[in-house]
């Protein structure tokens, strides 16, 4: 779910014109292969994005983000507007926005019903009893949601504004914090080099294993674990002090580390730090890998 305005103009504008017009100075931008991510350090959770088209620019706003992200949404267009003489067309209305009424578009009641967005985001990702988790991806890293937990708390406004909260957190812990943020890679496998002759030889194909997605957790560091992103089975490095490593699921260190209580920002994002007793216990679990994994 996301809410976009369209602005037509041939001009262009930089990041940094953007940044000089906005009424707070504390906005700050990042680039991605997606477009340019603004946000409010430490207050934003999935920022405001600025996409090129071929007519002029899109801004989005995506659901389960802070009133302060809507807000700069509606500065940004009306800086935009304002710089380059744009048209400006909001998804919900078919005529152009006044340039003067851009900044207040749709006034308290579309701050408010950004915010509903979240509401909506959790009930649709939770429909289906077996969803531990839905991942939004926040300006700097993903946020992922435990919408059952969520959609079965007593309040559930209260805990959406938790876990609002508990994404804004996460995207800025390593730039206050001496922690290693682990990142989720994918490994490859290619079809084994007969697999053509078996196939010209009417033999049985041998086919390649499937992906294999991991991040790494090493003894006495402290990590972030990274926010599961619900493309299959989710595995984990546990490299100990010698450099020995070997593999256990990911829902298995989730579960080890909330019985050590470690704090876990939403699901399965955990700040830890595995050692001694702790680290050998789970380590003495784990599988050796092969050599191909």
């Amino acid at each position: 779910m996301s809410f976009y305005f369209a602005l037509k103009t041939q001009s262009k504008i930089t990041t940094d014109d953007i940044l000089s017009a906005l009424t707070k100075s504390d906005v700050a931008a990042l680039q991605t292969d997606a477009g340019t991510v603004f946000y409010h350090p430490g207050q934003s959770l999935r920022g405001v994005i600025l996409y090129e088209t071929n007519d002029g620019y899109d801004i989005g706003l995506n659901a389960f983000t802070p009133r302060i992200d809507a807000y700069l949404a509606r500065e940004i267009a009306s800086v935009i507007a304002k710089r380059t003489q744009a048209e400006v067309y909001a998804e919900d209305d078919e005529l152009a926005i006044p340039a003067e009424r851009i900044a207040e578009y749709g006034g308290e009641d579309w701050i408010a019903a950004r915010e509903n967005e979240a509401q909506l985001l959790m009930a649709q990702s939770g429909s289906q009893i077996t969803d531990q988790y839905s991942t939004v991806f926040g300006y700097k890293r993903p946020f992922a949601l435990p919408t059952s937990k969520a959609l079965s708390a007593q309040d559930r406004l209260s805990e959406i504004d938790r876990l609002m909260l508990e994404g804004i957190a996460l995207q800025q812990i390593d730039d206050v914090e001496d922690i290693y943020p682990a990142q989720i890679f994918t490994m490859t496998f290619k079809a084994p080099k007969r697999r053509l002759l078996d196939r010209l030889k009417g033999r049985p194909q041998q086919d390649a294993p499937p992906d294999r997605h991991f991040f790494t957790v090493t003894e006495e560091t402290r990590t972030l674990t990274p926010a599961p992103m619900n493309f299959g089975e989710l595995e984990v490095n546990l490299v100990d002090k010698s450099n020995q490593t070997r593999a256990i699921t990911a829902e298995n260190l989730y579960n080890h580390a909330r019985s050590l209580g470690c704090r876990e920002y939403g699901f399965g994002s955990f700040d830890l730090t595995l050692s001694g007793d702790d680290f050998e216990k789970i380590f003495a679990e784990a599988r050796a890998l092969s050599p191909l994994a």
